[in-house]
C-alpha cells in the first residue's frame, strides 16, 4: 500500500474565511492600540506644562543670560527669544502681560539681527530704533518681570534689578529724631 504524502500544515491554512478576517481585526486592533499609546506618550512629552509661578521661573532660570545673548549673533538671539516665549507660554496671569511685551521685543530684535546677518547689531539697533515709541512700556514690562522673578522666585535677572525697598541713606545725612522724640533747638 503506498501512503499517500499529505501536504505540509505550513503550507496550507486551514483557517475558513472567518478565521482570517478575525486575525486581521486582532492585528489591526494590536497596531492602532500601539499607535494610540505612542501618541499619548509624543503628546505628553511635548506638551507644555500649565501656567504656574513654578513653571514660569523655570523657564525664567534657562533664558536668565539673555542680556548676554543679545549680544552674540543672530542664532544665539534667535534661541534667547525662543527661550523667553517658552516662558511666556507658562507665565501666570499676574505676569504674563508684562512677559509678553518682553518677549514680543525681543523677538522683533531676533528678527532684526535675522535681516542682517553679516551685522547682526546693525539688524538690532534698526529694529530698536522702529521700537522707539513704544520702549517705556518695554522698558517698564522688563521691570516689572524682573521685580516678579526676584520676589517669586529669587532670580536676579541682569538688568531688571528691582531698586532697593529702603534705600539706605548716605553716611553724612542727618539722621532723623524717632517720633515723639524731642528735638534739639
Amino acid at each position: 500500500m503506498r501512503a499517500t504524502p499529505r501536504p505540509s500544515t505550513a503550507t496550507t491554512s486551514t483557517a475558513t474565511p472567518h478565521h482570517r478576517d478575525r486575525r486581521r481585526r486582532l492585528l489591526a486592533g494590536s497596531a492602532l492600540a500601539l499607535a494610540a499609546i505612542g501618541g499619548v506618550g509624543w503628546w505628553a512629552s511635548t506638551r507644555q506644562p500649565e501656567p504656574s509661578p513654578e513653571a514660569f521661573c523655570q523657564q525664567l532660570a534657562a533664558s536668565a543670560d539673555l542680556d548676554e545673548v543679545l549680544l552674540g549673533d543672530a542664532e544665539d538671539i534667535g534661541r534667547g527669544a525662543a527661550a523667553l516665549r517658552r516662558a511666556v507660554a507658562v507665565a501666570p496671569p499676574e505676569v504674563a502681560p508684562d512677559a509678553l511685551v518682553l518677549a514680543d521685543a525681543v523677538d522683533r530684535l531676533a528678527e532684526g539681527a535675522r535681516a542682517q546677518p553679516k551685522d547682526p547689531q546693525a539688524g538690532m539697533d534698526a529694529a530698536l530704533a522702529a521700537m522707539q515709541p513704544e520702549l517705556a512700556g518695554i522698558t517698564a514690562a522688563s521691570q516689572a518681570v524682573g521685580i516678579w522673578a526676584s520676589g517669586t522666585c529669587g532670580l536676579e535677572l541682569d538688568g531688571t534689578d528691582p531698586p532697593p525697598a529702603d534705600p539706605a541713606p548716605p553716611p553724612d545725612a542727618p539722621v532723623a529724631a524717632p517720633e515723639g522724640a524731642a528735638t534739639p533747638s
